[in-house]
């Protein structure tokens, strides 16, 4: 059997998906939420990146509600929904943080072992 949901979790999904717009309920809802996902993303990613990955999973949750793909079945919450977010939100992450970007080189570095190699 599944636990029950929690009748306020429910109310808050309610209220955003009646309206985007909603703020305070927003506010809420990212106050209810964060906590959990913020100690996911800790362990997954570190202290460093976890925050800007909960915003982030925050705003695809926004938009991918405004544009109607995720729902929450009825008498179900919507953690599990938001879980899946997050797990393509964590493998753009990696995919991301697996390219070598031009800020990320130590150009003095790689010039002092060139010169070193003549």
């Amino acid at each position: 059997t599944q636990a029950p949901i929690p009748t306020y979790s429910r109310q808050l999904f309610d209220q955003i998906t009646s309206n985007y717009h909603d703020n305070k309920a927003w506010r809420e809802f990212m106050e209810y939420y964060t906590p959990y996902f913020q100690g996911w993303a800790t362990r997954c990613v570190g202290r460093d990146d976890a925050e800007d990955l909960v915003s982030e999973l925050f705003l695809r949750v926004w938009r991918e509600l405004s544009m109607q793909r995720l729902k929450a079945p009825e008498g179900q919450g919507i953690r599990p929904c938001m879980s899946r977010v997050a797990g393509r939100l964590m493998t753009d992450y990696h995919r991301k943080s697996a390219r070598v970007r031009p800020q990320d080189i130590n150009f003095d570095q790689q010039i002092d072992t060139m010169v070193m190699d003549m």
